[in-house]
């Protein structure tokens, strides 16, 4: 006779594999950085998404803004 006794197991939701797919939706990180040619210039921008990837770079901080909104939306 087995009297062996199952351990109790974690919702689905307590997951690790559920943790990271969910951190991976509700949590970025990207580095910027700006920079001009000279004090005249416009500002520009450069983001490096933390998780891997090429550098997208931006003629003005309008077009950083644009981009980072579009990232953050999933387009």
């Amino acid at each position: 006779m087995n009297n062996a006794i199952e351990s109790p197991q974690p919702p689905a939701y307590l997951s690790a594999a559920y943790a990271e797919r969910a951190y991976r939706r509700n949590y970025r990180t990207v580095m910027v950085r700006f920079w001009r040619e000279n004090e005249n210039a416009p500002w520009r921008a450069t983001t490096i998404d933390c998780n891997g990837g090429a550098p997208t770079y931006y003629a003005s901080v309008n077009e950083l803004f644009a981009g980072l909104w579009t990232m953050l939306n999933g387009a």
